[in-house]
């Protein structure tokens, strides 16, 4: 190009690294970091609802990656794009302040805070546990979840540039 800075997407990964799948979402954008196509900012979050309406302010394009548990078998990959899609708000992640990801975004459409498209990245877990390790079978789905995630951003990027 000309010199000009790339468009940044913003990637949140989110979940709790002590709860099993529910570490996911931050699996999925550690393994990214080391590939990341120019253009993606990168950041972990907890699921505070709070945390990511003040994470995605301002931002045209967000992609979220969480674990969720909608019945769907364990390590199904779902994407929902908001505004547009029914994104399967009560299947992603809470917070443990009952504040978490669908509440957030729910919060945010009646406030007119929303991105200008945001990207959902559901992973289907099996256990939530609290001091259990991801399942064998999402650590197995991480790559290619990472395939979508950097496909999503060359895409957003390409959008959002033109």
């Amino acid at each position: 190009m000309n010199g000009e800075a790339q468009p940044e997407v913003l990637v949140i990964g989110i979940g709790n690294a002590f709860r099993g799948d529910d570490a996911a979402g931050l699996e999925a954008v550690r393994s990214l970091a080391e590939r990341a196509p120019r253009g993606a900012l990168l950041v972990e979050c907890r699921g505070g609802g709070t945390e990511l309406m003040e994470l995605w302010k301002g931002r045209s394009r967000v992609i979220l990656v969480d674990a969720m548990h909608s019945g769907v078998p364990p390590g199904a990959i779902v994407r929902s794009v908001f505004p547009g899609e029914t994104v399967p708000l009560r299947s992603l992640g809470t917070s443990t302040h009952a504040f978490g990801v669908g509440e957030a975004i729910e919060y945010a459409r009646e406030m007119g805070e929303l991105p200008g498209m945001m990207v959902i990245f559901g992973i289907e877990g099996r256990s939530f546990a609290f001091g259990s390790r991801m399942s064998p079978v999402l650590g197995e789905r991480i790559p290619r979840l990472v395939e979508l995630l950097e496909r999503e951003i060359i895409s957003l990027r390409s959008l959002q540039a033109a």
